[in-house]
């Protein structure tokens, strides 16, 4: 009981501070933004400075306010709708991210926030359009278009997928995620040669990214390499032994090496019998 009191003084004095920083802040001499919105402005700092502290459905209260005052306060449309976010209502989100859109459309962040609330629904196509459109203001963009390319995966268009993630190393041959999604889609295609290529230059690139080394070993696996292929995942389960993945690794590198040593039996009698 004295822990739940302490706690709650806690937080109450947290709640005072940020309270306190809040005004201090909106009291600034000449804020160009506390003219323009007036006390639409003291409660989105507010709300800004409880999301910061992650008190999400106080700060919800206080961007409702802001907008309640201001309909046309871009800035509270789009912390409210990454509060939504935050606490899972992805509806609100979306709505939020819309009225915004309204406000000032060529926000690209903005369009990129918006693609992802529709990749988490699952509305793919729109998921789609919003980060073309964020690509659009910004066509270095790297993150819409990463977003873009696991839209066009979900969506089964690999071919698309695949020209994307080639776009995205093409601005930036370092973009770890980019290697690695491209090999799998690769594989997915059942181009087996580009995977194993793509997974070999993602280790080079990061030889402690163990995915990297995971999809190297099922690429290899694929190709009939079995030496390589087991080499390639230990290398994974030396840099990852508590993967969940652990279990199927070590069993396909006990029937690679079974598969193997079979082989080569096979292919010393097949000399003995030329012989």
């Amino acid at each position: 009981m004295v822990l739940g009191e302490k706690t709650i003084k806690q937080g109450v004095k947290i709640k005072a501070s940020i309270i306190k920083k809040a005004k201090e802040f909106c009291n600034q001499v000449d804020n160009p933004n506390q003219k323009k919105h007036g006390k639409a402005y003291n409660h989105f700092v507010m709300a800004e400075a409880l999301r910061c502290k992650d008190n999400i459905w106080e700060a919800i209260e206080e961007y409702q306010k802001a907008i309640e005052l201001r309909a046309d306060y871009y800035e509270a449309h789009y912390g409210l709708a990454i509060a939504y976010k935050r606490v899972g209502h992805l509806k609100g989100s979306i709505e939020e991210f819309g009225r915004a859109k309204c406000i000032s459309p060529f926000d690209k962040t903005l369009h990129y926030q918006l693609a992802n609330c529709f990749y988490e629904i699952g509305d793919i196509l729109k998921a789609i359009k919003s980060y073309k459109r964020a690509i659009k203001i910004d066509h270095d963009y790297l993150e819409a278009y990463f977003g873009l390319a696991l839209a066009f995966e979900f969506n089964n268009e690999l071919d698309n997928a695949i020209r994307t993630y080639k776009k995205i190393l093409e601005k930036d041959e370092t973009y770890v995620s980019a290697y690695n999604n491209l090999g799998s889609t690769y594989m997915r295609v059942g181009l087996i040669k580009a995977a194993v290529d793509c997974f070999k230059k993602l280790v080079e690139l990061n030889p402690v990214y163990a995915r990297g080394f995971l999809g190297l070993g099922v690429a290899l696996d694929k190709a009939n390499q079995p030496v390589e292929s087991i080499r390639a995942y230990k290398k994974y389960l030396e840099l990852k032994p508590t993967s969940r993945n652990a279990q199927y690794v070590l069993k396909r590198i006990k029937t690679l090496k079974s598969q193997h040593k079979q082989s080569q039996i096979n292919n010393k009698s097949k000399l003995v019998s030329i012989k």
